[in-house]
């Protein structure tokens, strides 16, 4: 009975390594399937990552190149404005000078005629500078 017993525990013992051996084979290869996919998904996560920077980038230089049309449009509508108020103010004040000058025309005194004269012509002498000047920063 004991030789059975025995013969039986070594049975035992050689189906368990057995069974043991299988189950690191199987682990084996399940670590090298996990592995693989892993590598897999790894490798179209950098191919989908890659084709989305081209896409941003591209998209970026859209942008990019939208705003600057932008700008150039703005840049030139300001610089139109600003013409179109200097030709304002310089019309204004050339109304201004007129009417100096017609009112100094038309005073019985001299003196005061000179001096509407003299600010007539201060006020035509700094609003042509000044005028000048503001059309050459809009160049």
């Amino acid at each position: 009975m004991t030789e059975s017993f025995t013969e039986g525990q070594q049975q035992a013992s050689a189906e368990g390594e057995r069974m043991f051996n299988e189950g690191q084979q199987a682990f084996a290869q399940g670590q090298q399937a996990a592995n693989d996919a892993a590598n897999q998904m790894a490798n179209q996560a950098a191919q989908v990552s890659s084709q989305a920077a081209e896409a941003t980038s591209a998209a970026v230089e859209d942008a990019v190149q939208r705003i600057r049309e932008l700008t150039e449009r703005f840049i030139e509508a300001a610089r139109s404005a600003g013409n179109a108020s200097l030709d304002a103010y310089e019309r204004s004040l050339q109304n201004l000078v007129e009417f100096e000058e017609r009112a100094a025309g038309a005073s019985q005194l001299d003196w005061v005629s000179t001096i509407a004269s003299a600010h007539a012509k201060f006020v035509q002498e700094v609003s042509n500078a000044y005028v000048s000047a503001a059309r050459e920063m809009l160049k």
